[in-house]
C-alpha cells in the first residue's frame, strides 16, 4: 500500500492551524507552512511536540509564534557516533592515568 504524502501533509497543516485556534493572519499562515515543510521534508514525517507558553501578560496563545516547539531527531548516525567517543574516551582516560604515574 503506498502512502499519499502529500494528503499526509494537508492533514498535518490542518491540524496546526487547529492548534493555533484557527488564527487566520498571513504571518501565522506563513509559520504554519515553514513547520509543515519543516516536518514534512525528504518523504518523511518528522514528529514534533508543540506546548502551550503562557507569559505573565494575558495571552490567548492564537500565534504559532508564541508556542514553543521542539523537535524530535532519531539519528542512528549519532548514536553510532557516540559509541565510538565513549571508547576513545576510555582510551585516553588510561593514557592520562599512565602519565600520572610516570610523573610519581
Amino acid at each position: 500500500m503506498t502512502i499519499d504524502f502529500e494528503l499526509r501533509k494537508k492533514n498535518i497543516s490542518m491540524q496546526l492551524q487547529r492548534i493555533v485556534n484557527v488564527d487566520s493572519s498571513s504571518y501565522n499562515q506563513q509559520h504554519i507552512e515553514l513547520l509543515t515543510n519543516f516536518m514534512c521534508r525528504n518523504n518523511e514525517i518528522t514528529p514534533i511536540v508543540i506546548q502551550d507558553v503562557l507569559y505573565g501578560i494575558e495571552d490567548y496563545i492564537t500565534s504559532i509564534s508564541s508556542k514553543l516547539i521542539t523537535g524530535i531527531y532519531i539519528n542512528e548516525n549519532n548514536d553510532n557516533d557516540n559509541n565510538t567517543d565513549d571508547d576513545d574516551t576510555t582510551s585516553n582516560d588510561n593514557n592520562n592515568e599512565n602519565n600520572d604515574n610516570d610523573a610519581l
